[in-house]
């Protein structure tokens, strides 16, 4: 059984962290609404962009809002378009890709992009029949294709999982998927860093039947990874070596049919699947951030009792799982989290307060906690790190301290690209302790780039993380 290990819970940010900023304010009832519609994007420069409905009666409005990394600051809430069921998505060049739905009784998906949030291209039209469209997911391949989803209401009482492929601002192909009585959800990840074209994407049907689905020829086949039954596919994908895409691992996230999470990981290259309940307990929404192949993955939770939980978790292998930050109120709802932009060291997400009205607020939060000099205040794993100094200039120390007879910890260094840099040699001090240290060097001998490094500590079936700095 995996293990929840708490690691903070509180109002304010952990070391690193940004506080919650409120940064908008809506009366819309849907106003950052559905897990994998992404509200939020971050450019490489760490700009962050969101997106988030209001009203004009009758009209919904579409709104836009920005933070500016070079200042600090978020910029004033503004109009983008009249529209509906909003979703973003990014370039590797930081071209940024609307997707919505038309304010229309019979509605109609529309798309838009932009390089700086502010000056959009006229929308074209997306779905191409005159019946009510609605849910748009998107996400952006290597090729720079935006891959699109949504349901299509057919006039027979059934439903339709659409697909187009949008090709420098045009849509380049319209399919449909699958036709079903019923469609409650879809997800979709391509490649987090842009290497590949692996498209995944998910379908709840009626009955809370899952199915996860892969495509490698944009979209000419597709096959079946996974079904499940359950509820709020999620799915991320990335490689756990740059040079090697083929080494690309994808990660679904869903609730079961008692509402708890379960995991499933896919190696593209092996074909194998690996799937655990994150035994966190019954949950109301769930999303999903960037994985970091073969460290983990960060995820946002809601459970009922008004906690939004940021938490990050090792994989279905391994028997631990973290809580990096909890957020209560009792009036916390649709929250959405960063996906693409790989960010290794912390996360950004929205979320809203309220009942009738709404604050926005966001939130940047570790995704690994800082290697402790003192006391290593993870407990329950089998095994305990402390290290020192940090930052460190020549060497770092550290000693790991055995609580029974398990195997020697392993030590992976990885920089926030999630490649790995070295592997440290373990010494055994004692019955049961252990040491090792790292003098800034990679496997060839030569020293690596000032910056963030994550030391990553396995036994057994247990793993965390560590963050140190590096300032030579």
């Amino acid at each position: 059984m995996k293990k929840l290990i708490l690691i903070a819970v509180m109002l304010f940010p952990s070391y690193g962290s940004i506080a919650q900023t409120l940064i908008a304010t809506s009366d819309h009832d849907y106003v950052t609404a559905n897990h994998n519609q992404r509200k939020i994007v971050r450019d490489s420069a760490d700009n962050l962009y969101v997106t988030y409905l209001d009203y004009d009666h009758p009209h919904s409005i579409i709104k836009g809002v920005m933070y500016y990394s070079d200042s600090g600051l978020w910029g004033e809430p503004f109009e983008i378009i009249e529209g509906y069921n909003p979703t973003l998505a990014i370039s590797s060049d930081n071209k940024i890709h609307l997707l919505f739905g038309s304010d229309e009784e019979t509605s109609e998906i529309r798309y838009m992009s932009t390089f700086d949030f502010i000056n959009w291209t006229d929308y074209k039209q997306v779905s191409d029949n005159n019946v009510v469209n609605l849910l748009p997911v998107a996400d952006v391949d290597s090729s720079g294709d935006v891959n699109v989803f949504w349901i299509q209401r057919n006039g027979n009482l059934t439903e339709s999982l659409r697909y187009a492929r949008i090709s420098g601002d045009s849509v380049a192909e319209r399919k449909s998927i699958v036709t079903k009585n019923k469609i409650n959800d879809i997800a979709i990840a391509n490649h987090l860093q842009y290497l590949t074209d692996d498209l995944f994407f998910g379908i709840q049907f009626n009955q809370d039947s899952l199915q996860f689905f892969w495509s490698d020829d944009k979209m000419e086949s597709f096959d079946t990874i996974y079904s499940a039954m359950g509820s709020q596919p999620c799915i991320s994908l990335n490689s756990e070596y740059e040079n090697h895409p083929e080494h690309s691992r994808a990660v679904f996230l869903h609730r079961d049919t008692s509402f708890e999470p379960v995991e499933a990981e896919f190696l593209i290259r092996w074909d194998d699947l690996f799937t655990a309940p994150l035994q966190i307990g019954p949950v109301e929404y769930l999303c999903i951030d960037n994985l970091a192949p073969p460290i983990g993955y960060s995820y946002l939770f809601m459970q009922d009792d008004g906690f939004l939980i940021h938490g990050f978790s090792y994989g279905p292998l391994w028997d631990q799982n973290e809580i990096m930050e909890s957020i209560y109120d009792s009036w916390v709802m649709q929250p959405s989290i960063v996906y693409k932009q790989f960010n290794f060291e912390y996360v950004d997400f929205i979320y809203a307060l309220g009942i009738s009205n709404y604050d926005i607020y966001h939130m940047r939060d570790d995704k690994h906690i800082y290697i402790n000099i003192e006391e290593d205040k993870e407990t329950g794993k089998g095994f305990s790190i402390t290290g020192y100094p940090n930052p460190f200039s020549e060497n770092l120390f550290l000693n790991i301290s055995l609580e029974r007879e398990i195997e020697v910890p392993s030590i992976l260094i990885y920089n926030t690209n999630s490649q790995l840099i070295k592997t440290l040699s373990v010494e055994m001090t004692g019955e049961m302790e252990c040491y090792a240290q790292w003098d800034g060097t990679g496997e060839s001998g030569e020293y690596v780039k000032p910056g963030i490094y994550l030391i990553l500590f396995s036994s057994g079936d247990k793993r965390t993380a560590r963050k140190v700095v590096y300032q030579p």
